[in-house]
C-alpha cells in the first residue's frame, strides 16, 4: 500500500503526557463561566447523553509509546484531566449537576480505566475501550453513572472485532444466575463486555474492579437509595445495556437500581435476550438517530432500509453524489445482511427515536468542497487498495460501471464519490446529529467542545481520517476486503436492496 501524511486529528500525537492543546481538552483551570445560555437545567436523558460523551475523553487520539509502554498512562491521564475539568467547568455544573438539585456537586469516583491498541506501523497508542464512574448524591439517592466509550473511529480492533463479530456461529449464550440460558449476544459484544469486567483503577487499591468498588459503595451505605445508571453511545450503546444486565445479576443481593440509557447502539443480541433485558433491568431507555445507520444493525429487517435510508436527502444532487442503485455501498450492506443471517438480533424494546435535520452536505459549498477534496486525493495520492476494493465490489455484485470523467484518473470515480459520501453521511449522522439534538445550546456546545474533541463527524475530520490518513484509510480498505471475501465466499452476486 502507499505511503499517506501521517494522520492528525484534532490535536492527534502526543508526544509528551499532554495533549497538544488548540483551546480543546487538558487545561489545568476551566475557563470563566459562560453566559447567555438557553440551555437551563438538563432533561435526565440530556444529563445521560453527556455522560456517554465524557467517556469519547481520549477518542481520535494517538500518543507515541517510545517502545516503552507507557501509551496507557499518558492516554488515562489525558482522559481523567479531560473528565475532571468538564465537571469542574462552572457552566456545564449549572446545565448538568445544578446545586438546587445536587449540593455535594459530582466527582469522577473510579477511572477513567481504558485499553490501548498499538500501531503495527507506528509506534503510536490509541484508545480501544474505556470506562469511568461519577458520583453524585440527589436527596436519599447515590446516583453512580457509568460512561462507556463508544467505537473510536481510527481503531481497527473497536471496529472489527467488537462491532463487527456478530457472525451468528459465534454468538454467546447468555446465562441467569440459576444457569438457565436467556439468549444470546454477539462475540464482539462478550469480548467487549469481558474487557469492562477485568477493568482494574489501579488507584484504587480498596476496591480495584468495577463490581467490587460499586459492591463497596453500596455496603458503606451514605445514602438509602443506590442507582445505577449505564450509558454509552455507538459501541458503548450496545456495551451499556449488557453491562448494566451484568451488573444486575452481580449486585442481585444489594438493594440498588440499574438503569441502561443508550444512545445509537447496534444490536448486542437475539430477541430472547433482548426479552430478558427488558424484564430484569429497573429501567431501560434507549435513543436513536432515525438516519443513523448503527442502530439498524444486526435486526434483519432494519438492515433492509439502509439501501435508501439517505435518498431523499438529495445529497449534493448537483454534484451527481448520492447514494443510487449502482453504488458499491450496496455490497457493503448486502455484507452486513450476510454476516448477520440467522442471527436472530433484535432491537431492544421500542427505541425513542428522532429525526434529525443534520446532514453533512448542508449545502452547494460543502458538496463541491468534498468532491475537489476527493478528487485531489485520487488525482495526487492514489489510494490503490482502496480503489482496488471498490472495483472488486463492483464487479462481486454485478453493479454497473458509472462513466464519468468528474475524476480523470479513475473510471469509476462516481462510484467511489457515492461510496465515500455515504460513509461521511453516516458519520456525520451517527456523531454530529446526536450532539446537536441532545446538547442543542450552541454555548454549551462549544463549552463541552473544550474538553471532547474527538467524537464528532464533519467533512474535513472524514477525509483527515478516511481518505487521506494512514491510520483511517486501511480501516475502510479493510472493510471493503471482508464484504468482497464474504459475498464470494457466500455465492453472492446481487446486491440489490430487493434481494
Amino acid at each position: 500500500m502507499l505511503s499517506f501524511p501521517l494522520l492528525i486529528a484534532t490535536c492527534t500525537l502526543l508526544l509528551v503526557n499532554t495533549a497538544c492543546d488548540s483551546g480543546a481538552g487538558d487545561r489545568s483551570t476551566p475557563p470563566a463561566e459562560e453566559t447567555g445560555s438557553t440551555m437551563t437545567t438538563a432533561t435526565p436523558v440530556q444529563q445521560q447523553f453527556y455522560h456517554s460523551w465524557l467517556a469519547y475523553s481520549t477518542s481520535g487520539e494517538t500518543v507515541s509509546d517510545n517502545g516503552n509502554g507507557r501509551a496507557m498512562g499518558k492516554l488515562t491521564q489525558l482522559g481523567k484531566s479531560r473528565i475532571e475539568n468538564a465537571l469542574a467547568d462552572t457552566t456545564l455544573q449549572k446545565v448538568y449537576y445544578p446545586q438546587a438539585q445536587y449540593p455535594l456537586g459530582v466527582e469522577l469516583a473510579w477511572g477513567p480505566v481504558l485499553t490501548v491498541e498499538y500501531l503495527d506501523s507506528f509506534d503510536l497508542g490509541l484508545t480501544n475501550n474505556l470506562m469511568y464512574v461519577l458520583e453524585a448524591q440527589r436527596g436519599d439517592t447515590t446516583e453512580l453513572s457509568i460512561g462507556i466509550a463508544g467505537t473510536n473511529m481510527i481503531s481497527s480492533y473497536d471496529w472489527f472485532v467488537e462491532d463487527f463479530e456478530v457472525a451468528p456461529q459465534n454468538q454467546k449464550p447468555w446465562s441467569d444466575s440459576s444457569g438457565t440460558e436467556r439468549g444470546k449476544i454477539s462475540q464482539g459484544t462478550a469480548i467487549g463486555l469481558r474487557t469492562l469486567l477485568n477493568m482494574v483503577d489501579s488507584s484504587r487499591t480498596d476496591f480495584p474492579d468495577l463490581v467490587a468498588f460499586l459492591r463497596g459503595r453500596i455496603a458503606q451505605g451514605a445514602t438509602p437509595v443506590f442507582k445505577i445508571s449505564v450509558t454509552g453511545h455507538s459501541l458503548g450503546g450496545a456495551l451499556a445495556p449488557t453491562l448494566a444486565l451484568s451488573l444486575k445479576q452481580s449486585l442481585a443481593s444489594e438493594s440498588v437500581v440499574v438503569e441502561a440509557w443508550p444512545f445509537a447502539g447496534p444490536t448486542p443480541g437475539n430477541s430472547a435476550f433482548a426479552d430478558y433485558l427488558l424484564a430484569t433491568l429497573d429501567h431501560f431507555e434507549a435513543h436513536n438517530n432515525a438516519l443513523d445507520v448503527v442502530p439498524h444493525v444486526w435486526q434483519a429487517d432494519s438492515l433492509n432500509q439502509l439501501c435508501n435510508i439517505y435518498d431523499e436527502l438529495g445529497m449534493c444532487d448537483d454534484y451527481g453524489a448520492i447514494v443510487t442503485d449502482g453504488s458499491p455501498v450496496l455490497g457493503v450492506l448486502r455484507y452486513f445482511r450476510e454476516v448477520a443471517a440467522g442471527g436472530d438480533y433484535h432491537v431492544i424494546g421500542t427505541p425513542k427515536n428522532f429525526r434529525s435535520d443534520y446532514s453533512i452536505f448542508s449545502d452547494v459549498e460543502a458538496c463541491g468542497g468534498f468532491l475537489a477534496a476527493v478528487a485531489g486525493v485520487v488525482e495526487f495520492q492514489e489510494p490503490e487498495d482502496l480503489v482496488k476494493g471498490l472495483v472488486d465490489l463492483i464487479h462481486t455484485c454485478h453493479l454497473p460501471f458509472v462513466q464519468d470523467t468528474t475524476l480523470e484518473k479513475l473510471e469509476e470515480g462516481i462510484q467511489f464519490l457515492l461510496f465515500l459520501s455515504y460513509m461521511a453521511e453516516l458519520g456525520g449522522q451517527h456523531t454530529t446529529a446526536y450532539f446537536d439534538h441532545f446538547v442543542p445550546d450552541t454555548k454549551i456546545q462549544q463549552r463541552l467542545n473544550r474538553y471532547i474533541t474527538g467524537a464528532q463527524t464533519g467533512i474535513d475530520t472524514f477525509l483527515e481520517i478516511f481518505v487521506n490518513g494512514s491510520i483511517g484509510l486501511p480501516i475502510l480498505e479493510t472493510l471493503l476486503f471482508k464484504a468482497n471475501a464474504k459475498l464470494q465466499a457466500s455465492g453472492i452476486s446481487d446486491c440489490n436492496c430487493s434481494t
